[in-house]
């Protein structure tokens, strides 16, 4: 019954990001995670669950490299948070860099199967939570807060808002390193389209039907985040050291990577 009426709410309320995603964390979790054919269902064997993770395992190690760069060389985290950790792909490397790790995860199927993943790899340092808001009286705890591929199936009100809170778990000295998306610059009518489908989710479900998709397969929000805003979110919260790394997967992205530190005394001449 509950399954029925979060479908249904998914046909009428746009809004209902998180009962879409609960909808892919059951039907096609891997899927959800990396939109690849090879992740459904159907199609998910051993091997390429081996290679789904494995992509996750480069993807941290890449990550620790240019943090340990480009920020701090003897960086190694110590309580880690990802955010949207979905499955665990990026989860179980992170894990493994930290003393312990918080994977927070919206969708009780993909949380469950991130447990599952976990158990199944051997990782046993992992606390997973629903929300950020699970984590407000640990504020400050952290020294590496992390999120990929995450934010762009957020809408820009709530994401900005969740940014707050992922900063304010991070303690002084700690890095980030967050993924957004901030321009997709796709045909003039699809741009059209998108806000039709966004606003009105049964047009969207119609859609499916004439593609010969399952109907209520819901669409995937890819949201433009202001960079403006987001650089002003690091600055108000102590974030003055960041670097830019800018990604493309049919949409334009930026994973900020920074530290909560302040701009040195000794450099305070430049701005007055």
């Amino acid at each position: 019954m509950k399954s029925v009426k979060n479908h249904l709410l998914r046909l009428i309320k746009p809004s209902a990001t998180d009962e879409n995603w609960e909808y892919f964390g059951d039907k096609c979790p891997y899927f959800g995670v990396v939109t690849s054919n090879q992740y459904r269902p159907e199609n998910l064997d051993e091997r390429a669950r081996a290679e789904f993770f494995e992509t996750g395992r480069q993807y941290v190690s890449w990550l620790m490299d240019f943090i340990r760069k480009n920020i701090n060389p003897d960086f190694h985290p110590k309580n880690s948070v990802d955010f949207g950790c979905g499955v665990g792909r990026l989860l179980v490397p992170i894990a493994r860099e930290s003393n312990s790790a918080v994977g927070i995860e919206v969708s009780p199927s993909m949380m469950k199967e991130a447990r599952a993943n976990c158990e199944r790899l051997g990782v046993q340092n992992v606390q997973l939570v629903e929300s950020a808001d699970a984590l407000a009286a640990r504020r400050g705890e952290f020294d590496f807060i992390n999120s990929f591929i995450v934010f762009q199936h957020i809408p820009p009100k709530r994401g900005y808002e969740i940014f707050q809170q992922l900063l304010a778990l991070l303690q002084d000295g700690g890095v980030g390193a967050l993924h957004f998306t901030y321009c997709d610059p796709g045909r003039r009518r699809d741009r059209y389209l998108k806000p039709l489908f966004r606003n009105i989710p049964l047009l969207f479900a119609l859609k499916n039907m004439v593609n010969g998709k399952p109907m209520l397969e819901p669409r995937m929000e890819m949201a433009e985040y202001s960079l403006n805003r987001l650089y002003r979110i690091l600055h108000e919260n102590n974030c003055h050291i960041s670097h830019a790394v800018y990604t493309y997967h049919g949409v334009m992205g930026i994973i900020l990577v920074f530290q909560k530190a302040q701009i040195p005394k000794s450099y305070q001449w430049f701005v007055g």
